[in-house]
């Protein structure tokens, strides 16, 4: 006989907030609804409900790329599930854990990223960073940096926190593009 658990309204916001944070990718709602029914069974129609109160509460937020919604977990809704991800069922964070990694490990041969720091002088530096996805190039820019420790920083950064660098990127250049329009 096959089981399938059955969450609770809390239960399925901590996954929602554990399934994005620890996504290497971006996130859509189809990603979200796949990886969490996976292991659960959560009515697609609730699940909606549940993000759209995640963000209105503030541990979500979403940005437009290409056409595309994508969800990125807030500062609160990364302590939210730093604190409480232990109370998602251990067989359930397992299952999730094992999805997420698939798809992180899927996504990552698609993708190559690129960030280091060249010298201009002596004393002054630049950081070169480059992002493909599926060997299309999403960004590519040279950035003075001054100090080697501070292109050093920038590149730590950079590979550390691509997609939400990319998220603050797209959204700057939105609401760039949107003030034109005024």
């Amino acid at each position: 006989m096959d089981f399938t658990y059955i969450p609770t309204e809390y239960e399925i916001k901590l996954m929602v907030l554990y399934t994005i944070s620890h996504l290497k990718v971006a996130s859509d709602y189809t990603m979200i609804a796949d990886v969490i029914s996976s292991c659960a069974n959560v009515n697609y129609f609730e699940l909606e409900s549940y993000i759209t109160d995640l963000m209105a509460n503030g541990n979500l937020d979403d940005y437009d790329a290409d056409g595309q919604k994508y969800y990125t977990t807030t500062d609160t809704g990364e302590e939210t599930i730093g604190f409480f991800s232990g109370k998602i069922p251990a067989s359930i964070r397992l299952q999730l854990n094992d999805k997420i990694y698939g798809i992180n490990r899927e996504n990552a041969r698609g993708n190559k990223l690129f960030a280091d720091y060249l010298p201009i002088n002596e004393h002054e530096y630049m950081v070169k960073f480059s992002m493909e996805e599926n060997n299309t190039v999403v960004l590519n820019f040279e950035l003075y940096a001054g100090s080697k420790e501070r292109a050093a920083e920038m590149c730590t950064y950079l590979k550390r926190d691509t997609t939400g660098f990319y998220k603050n990127f797209m959204k700057l250049m939105d609401d760039g593009i949107n003030s034109l329009s005024e």
